[in-house]
């Protein structure tokens, strides 16, 4: 953009004729008589002026050569009000020491939202001159009013390790200072800086500090770079990368009065489609905590005095997100590729291998977002707290439930023996490995039974002839070995 430079251009602005009624540009009408529009130097001038202070206001000379310096202009301006913009956010309100220091606090100017979208400039004001303790520190708490924006100071009680005072209602923080029995006058490192922006009114463009990250592209969307992702404001909503949604969820457990509640805290998940067939996902925000509760009688298939591990799912109802519980010793697939269906929770939960929610759902898409190890010494009476409560995600029980990973071969004879029943209690499958003897001449059988079904094995040899059996015990699984012989080795891999 540049100030027209024609051998007949007049040498200072001319000044402009009188406003006359506004119109319109015609190419006039010979057939009518009607004159075409006159082009007047004035109007020229106008449009040349008004694009040369927006060049120029945006830090930039006038160039003949540069085709677009009216937009980077533009975009400088931008920029700029957004800088200035933050850096006055950061400072509002800002508490520091007086120069030189005394025992007061200066605190800077800022603005207070009012009603109806007005906002009231505050002028800085320092606090009244603080009293050092007698004995002990204290912590003494400056906080403005809401409505006044008037600033005071909460004195807090001597302690040897003292805490701050309660904030009174209707006060909004701005610092703590903390003070010895020998403070003469108040530095920059008794100063705890506790503003709370949002409600200190810093309602501005500070969070899209270009330093810290967004953009706006030719279509109108606005980028927010986060830490872990990123949320774009589209015209048609909100487009949320799944690199913004956090892999491990946030979840709860917890007994009384002989029920075990379950919960999730607010996040956004995504799920696979409720159709197999389709591989597109939906993501789904969760705006409060969810809960579910298991009523005491409801067993989910556990075992008096045996370790369980319970397994936390999301339930996508068309939208909706509701909890569900199962009991991983079932065997239930748990991968995230399928769809579930689930039973209506009550006293009458009492099966491992079945999905409980509120309410029955059929065919629903899930997730994965935690698990729990708890031992009950009467099953179905939740009065002894869960000894693990672990989120999870990204199909974390697949990877939890590899055989061989982090396990180890582990020498079991002198724990074990014929016909009594044990659980596998940790969170992935073991495996077995039983080597037996008869003693005698003629045939012998092993015979493993795991969760009720009897795998068996049989051996014929002379005396002293040795047979062996292998399997593998789900997770929460019972097994138990039975047969006409002296067990003489019992490893497990677990």
């Amino acid at each position: 953009m540049y100030q027209y430079d024609d051998p007949t251009v007049a040498s200072t602005l001319p000044a402009p004729a009188a406003p006359g009624t506004a119109g319109y540009f015609t190419d006039g009408d010979p057939v009518t008589a009607t004159p075409a529009t006159a082009l007047r130097s004035d109007f020229m001038n106008m449009i040349m002026m008004e694009l040369l202070n927006v060049v120029q206001g945006g830090g930039l000379t006038p160039s003949k050569t540069t085709y677009t310096q009216v937009l980077t202009a533009i975009e400088n301006l931008i920029q700029a009000a957004v800088a200035a913009n933050t850096a006055i956010a950061r400072g509002m309100f800002a508490p520091v020491a007086t120069n030189p220091a005394g025992m007061t606090v200066v605190v800077g100017a800022g603005w207070l939202p009012g009603l109806g979208g007005t906002v009231t400039q505050i002028a800085a004001q320092t606090t009244p001159a603080f009293v050092a303790p007698a004995a002990n520190p204290r912590i003494d708490r400056i906080v403005i009013d809401e409505a006044t924006a008037a600033l005071s100071v909460i004195a807090g009680a001597e302690a040897v390790q003292p805490v701050p005072p309660a904030m009174p209602a209707g006060k909004l923080p701005v610092a703590q200072v903390a003070l010895q029995p020998t403070s003469a006058a108040i530095a920059a490192a008794m100063i705890t800086d506790e503003r709370d922006l949002p409600p200190l009114g810093l309602k501005t463009l500070a969070f899209l500090d270009p330093g810290a990250g967004f953009a706006l592209d030719a279509n109108g969307n606005l980028t927010l770079k986060l830490a872990d992702g990123t949320l774009t404001l589209t015209a048609a909503g909100l487009a949320v990368n799944p690199a913004a949604i956090p892999q491990i969820q946030s979840v709860t457990a917890s007994v009384a009065a002989n029920a075990l509640t379950v919960g999730l805290d607010p996040t956004t998940l995504a799920f696979r489609s409720a159709t197999l067939t389709d591989g597109t996902i939906s993501s789904v925000t969760i705006p409060s905590a969810l809960s579910l509760t298991v009523p005491s009688g409801a067993t989910l298939g556990t075992v008096n005095g045996v370790q369980a591990n319970l397994t936390i799912l999301a339930l996508n109802n068309a939208g909706t997100v509701e909890l569900g519980i199962v009991n991983m010793g079932g065997g239930v697939n748990l991968d995230e590729t399928t769809l579930v269906s689930t039973t209506a929770i009550g006293a009458a939960a009492t099966a491992a291998n079945v999905i409980y929610s509120d309410a029955a759902l059929s065919s629903v898409p899930f997730r994965v977002v935690g698990y729990i190890a708890i031992a009950e010494a009467a099953a179905g009476t939740w009065a002894t707290g869960p000894t693990l409560v672990q989120g999870a995600g990204g199909q974390a029980i697949a990877a939890m439930q590899s055989l061989g990973v982090g396990q180890t071969w582990q020498a079991v004879t002198a724990s074990r023996a014929l016909g009594a029943t044990y659980y596998n209690t940790t969170a992935r499958p073991i495996a077995v490995h039983i080597v037996g003897n008869q003693g005698t001449v003629g045939g012998f059988s092993i015979s493993p039974t795991i969760d009720g079904v009897t795998l068996t094995y049989g051996f014929y040899g002379d005396n002293g002839t040795y047979g062996w059996a292998d399997f593998i015990v789900p997770p929460g699984a019972s097994y138990v070995v039975t047969g006409d012989i002296s067990i003489a080795y019992w490893d497990e891999l677990r």
